[in-house]
C-alpha cells in the first residue's frame, strides 16, 4: 500500500512539474482586408485619381493580443516597422493614404495589445496581389517560461489576411 502512495505521490508532483513548464499564452494575431464603409470613404481624399470611386480603397486592420499571464517575463514584441513601405512595395505606387496605430504593453487586465489601421489606394490589385505584399512581414513576440526558458512564436501576415 505504502509504494502505491508513494508511487502516486511521484506522478503528481511529476505533472505538477510538467503543468507549471509549459505556460504558454494564447496569443491572437487577426488580419482583415475589408472595404470601406461609406463614412470611411468619405474622409478619404481622392484628388489626382481619376473617376475614383469607394472600391479603388480597402482597410487593413492587424490587431495583436497577448492575455497577461503572471508567469511569463522579459516579454518582447517586434512588428513590422513601416506599414507604407510594405503596401506601397506592391509596384511602386503611393498605395498608403493614411492610418493609425498604437500599442499597450503589461496591463495586467488586457496584456499586451498592439494594433494597426490604415486606408491604401487597391485599385489594379487582386487579394493575391495584397497578400504577397504582407509575405514579408512578421510578427514577432518572445517570453520566459516561470522555468526560464525562452519561447517564441512568429506570425506572417500574409498568410492571417482574410478579406471581408
Amino acid at each position: 500500500m505504502q509504494k502505491l502512495l508513494v508511487l502516486f505521490l511521484v506522478a503528481l508532483m511529476i505533472l505538477a512539474a510538467c503543468g507549471g513548464h509549459t505556460t504558454v499564452p494564447t496569443i491572437t494575431t487577426e488580419v482583415t482586408v475589408s472595404h470601406l464603409t461609406d463614412e470611411e470613404y468619405n474622409r478619404v481624399g481622392t484628388h489626382g485619381i481619376d473617376n475614383p470611386s469607394k472600391e479603388d480603397f480597402r482597410k487593413f486592420s492587424l490587431k495583436f493580443v497577448m492575455p497577461y499571464r503572471d508567469k511569463l517575463s522579459n516579454r518582447q514584441f517586434d512588428f513590422p516597422g513601416d506599414w507604407r513601405d510594405i503596401i506601397n512595395s506592391i509596384d511602386d505606387e503611393d498605395r498608403y493614404w493614411y492610418g493609425s496605430g498604437g500599442h499597450e504593453l503589461e496591463n495586467k487586465n488586457r496584456g499586451a495589445v498592439y494594433f494597426k489601421d490604415f486606408v491604401f489606394y487597391a485599385r489594379g490589385l487582386s487579394d493575391d496581389d495584397i497578400v504577397d505584399a504582407f509575405d514579408s512581414a512578421v510578427v514577432y513576440a518572445s517570453w520566459d517560461t516561470n522555468s526560464g526558458e525562452e519561447e517564441q512564436m512568429e506570425h506572417v501576415v500574409g498568410e492571417l489576411i482574410e478579406f471581408e
